[in-house]
C-alpha cells in the first residue's frame, strides 16, 4: 500500500518511514500538514496517513478535520504519532 506520514522533524519521520517501509508500505514524507493537504487533493490513490501531532500549518486539530472533511482522504485510516516534546538521547546501551 501507499502511506502518506507528515512529521516536522526529519529524523523521526525518517525512522517512521523505514519503520512503515518495512511492513511493506511505500512511504512519501511531508514536513506540513499543507503539503499533505495538496497531496491528497491531487490523487486518492493512498491507503494510510500517518500524521505526528507536532505537524505544522495546519495544527493537528484542524488537519484532521481537513482529511475528515475530503472525500479521498476520509475513507482512510488517520493515525496519529504521539511523539515525545523532548528529543530521546542516544543510547550507548
Amino acid at each position: 500500500g501507499q502511506a502518506l506520514l507528515v512529521d516536522p522533524d526529519r529524523r523521526r519521520s525518517q525512522d517512521t518511514a523505514v519503520m512503515l517501509r518495512q511492513i511493506g508500505y511505500d512511504v512519501e514524507v511531508f514536513g506540513t500538514g499543507r503539503d499533505l493537504l495538496r497531496r491528497v487533493a491531487r490523487a486518492s490513490d493512498f491507503d494510510l496517513v500517518v500524521v505526528d501531532r507536532h505537524v505544522p500549518n495546519p495544527e493537528l486539530r484542524d488537519l484532521v478535520g481537513h482529511l475528515r472533511a475530503d472525500a479521498n482522504a476520509s475513507r482512510r485510516p488517520v493515525l496519529v504519532v504521539a511523539s515525545s516534546d523532548q528529543p530521546i538521547p542516544p543510547s550507548l546501551d
